[in-house]
């Protein structure tokens, strides 16, 4: 096999930090006009590049643990760490075959170029990135590449010789090899569930480089992707089962100097269009309002009787150039829902001409940020919840491996005047919450600590914290907990490397990395007792792995052994369960039960749905 390093496209070098851990804080930055992942640990020397984080998942099947969500949010919708705005829509789907067809947008207030905060246009207005079309790109000069989604989901992985190695504890794995099919050198990434998505190669050649292909549901049902031969512009995503067809179509317009806007995305069955969304443009600069090439609104529509029907539109400001020393040109300013659209149209306002003091009332959501483009101010319900942040870095230069140290202090003070205090680490997970009550007479502390690998191995109640430092290494910034003594400790552990029993297609056990007990103790030097064990089976198909809980066992009392529910996936649609029988308990007769267990069986379609 040739090495895949030989063949990628340089497009930047930048030296980067090993990390680890399910999840993990990272950039999207911009490489030669295009929207690429980047770690962290390349920035963490100058707080002015801000991170935007990204979330990962284990997979959809609800037997595979999920890894939730690193990216720490306040109630208002703004990531903690960096002041990131989390607004998504999801402009169209399909519920057909599994649900897989998808098109949606995630805002990105938190763009890199030339290690600077920047703005950039990829296709549906300034700083708004789509989720269905994923794409891989090289991150180095050294073979690495990482595969993203959106602003906030991207897998990283490091050449190791001939193979890729998943990087920050993810459990997706990636392959490089010739498909005869395509014939040509493609990419293949494997997700926990079983989820495939192939791209093409990082080589110049006539397909778009590290474009998506195809990809396929734990099912086998495939979604494939057609590209433009001229402008190599996604065209078509199209899922069939052999009777039904359903596809994306994709339309293009050019917007100022970018030639490539999508302009509509349509969701076609047997070559009846059914639904679709249009996206309009501010085609010139708006004077409070937005910039050319800023997203104006998105519009849903069904086909109804011959004519497409209205259902919802989605409006949106943004601040521009020297409007504002709380914006920044592109920066999202205001979000008017479909009903508070419908309001506005309904009170006979011109959002052309209206200015912001008479459309602000009917905002789901509007924004200020500082000069580094993070959200300082956030207000929801046409402003009547007012959240407000700040943001203080560690003075040290902190060390990315190092997951118990400090590395953001984030103030917010919420619509009640009380007040949250946030410590995140270097990827963006919480290491405390300090709670404060308007009055500034009570407060309430949690903790958390995490391994080598970023997984959290305790959460301090606010009952087992007494009083805190920020300040306790001379070089770094740990956080110091003085305990109380008593109050409730959660603690989970982790199978470690070569687990005994190691989980098998026919033997319950462990799987390194996943979740093998969770405890609680009163107080630190409390005695720890065991809530909870956790093993797995695994079932292969060809080279992937589907490990799934087998058995759940719960510990009701400390000197007793526990109840076992046990689960049994007996047989499967590729790496999608087919039917899951579960075992529950026997309920003693002395406790009016039957001594005997009992047992449910599911059955599911190749859909996983439920039948």
């Amino acid at each position: 096999m040739r090495r895949p390093e030989t063949v990628a496209r340089s497009l930047a070098t930048e030296q980067t930090v090993e990390g680890s851990g399910d999840c993990a804080v990272k950039l999207i930055v911009l490489v030669n006009g295009r929207a690429e992942a980047r770690p962290l640990a390349t920035f963490l020397n100058n707080f002015k590049e801000l991170i935007m984080p990204l979330e990962t998942s284990a997979g959809s099947n609800a037997s595979v643990p999920i890894c939730l969500p690193c990216v720490f949010s306040s109630i208002a919708s703004v990531n903690y760490y960096n002041g990131a705005v989390r607004q998504a829509k999801m402009d169209l789907m399909s519920t057909a075959f599994g649900g897989g067809l998808t098109h949606g947008r995630r805002y990105c207030n938190q763009l890199q170029q030339n290690d600077a905060p920047a703005s950039a246009n990829v296709g549906v207005g300034f700083n708004w990135l789509t989720s269905s079309q994923p794409s891989l790109t090289s991150v180095d000069s050294q073979g690495s590449v990482a595969v993203t989604f959106d602003s906030n989901e991207a897998y990283w992985f490091k050449l190791d010789g001939d193979t890729y190695a998943a990087r920050y504890g993810a459990k997706h794995t990636l392959a490089y090899g010739y498909d005869a099919a395509v014939q040509e050198y493609v990419y293949t990434l494997t997700a926990p569930d079983g989820r495939k998505w192939q791209f093409y190669d990082l080589a110049t050649g006539s397909n778009p480089s590290g474009a998506l292909i195809k990809s396929c549901l734990p099912g086998g049902q495939t979604i494939t992707a057609t590209y433009d031969g001229t402008t190599h512009q996604l065209s078509r995503l199209e899922q069939t089962d052999g009777t039904t067809t359903e596809s994306f179509e994709y339309a293009y317009q050019q917007v100022g100097e970018t030639p490539y806007m999508i302009a509509s995305v349509t969701l076609v069955r047997d070559n009846v269009s059914l639904q679709r969304v249009i996206y309009a443009y501010y085609i010139t600069d708006s004077a409070g309002k937005g910039t050319a090439g800023d997203l104006k609104s998105a519009t849903q529509q069904d086909y109804v009787d011959g004519a497409w029907v209205t259902r919802d539109v989605t409006y949106y400001r943004y601040y521009t150039q020297g409007e504002s020393s709380y914006g920044f040109a592109h920066g999202l300013k205001y979000v008017f829902g479909p009903q508070g659209y419908r309001d506005m149209i309904a009170a006979g306002v011109d959002l052309d001409t209206a200015d912001d003091a008479h459309v602000a009332p009917y905002a789901d959501n509007h924004y200020q940020y500082d000069g580094y483009q993070r959200a300082i101010t956030a207000q929801s319900a046409g402003g009547s919840q007012a959240y407000s942040f700040s943001y203080l870095p560690t003075p040290h230069t902190p060390v990315a491996s190092e997951y118990n140290q400090w590395s953001m202090k984030t103030d917010e003070t919420r619509p009640d005047l009380s007040k949250l205090t946030v410590y995140t680490n270097s990827i963006g997970q919480p290491l405390l919450k300090k709670l404060t009550d308007a009055s500034d007479t009570e407060s309430w502390i949690e903790y958390f600590v995490y391994d080598a690998n970023a997984r959290q191995t305790e959460h301090w109640s606010p009952a087992a914290v007494a009083s805190f430092t920020d300040t306790g290494g001379a070089s770094s910034d740990e956080i110091v907990v003085t305990a109380t003594g008593e109050g409730l400790i959660r603690l989970t552990t982790y199978y470690g490397a070569n687990p005994s029993p190691a989980a098998s297609e026919s033997t319950a056990g462990g799987v390194e990395g996943y979740v093998e007990f969770q405890k609680v103790k009163n107080g630190s030097g409390g005695t720890e007792i065991k809530i909870s064990e956790t093993k797995y089976k695994k079932h292969t198909v060809g080279s992937t792995d589907i490990c799934y809980v087998a058995e759940q066992t719960v510990y009701q009392e400390v000197a007793s052994g526990g109840i076992t529910t046990s689960f049994a996936n007996k047989s499967w649609y590729s790496c999608q369960v087919q039917q899951r029988t579960t075992t529950l308990p026997a309920v003693t007769a002395g406790k009016n039960g039957s001594n005997s267990p009992a047992t449910r069986k599911e059955y599911f379609d190749e859909y996983g749905n439920l039948t």
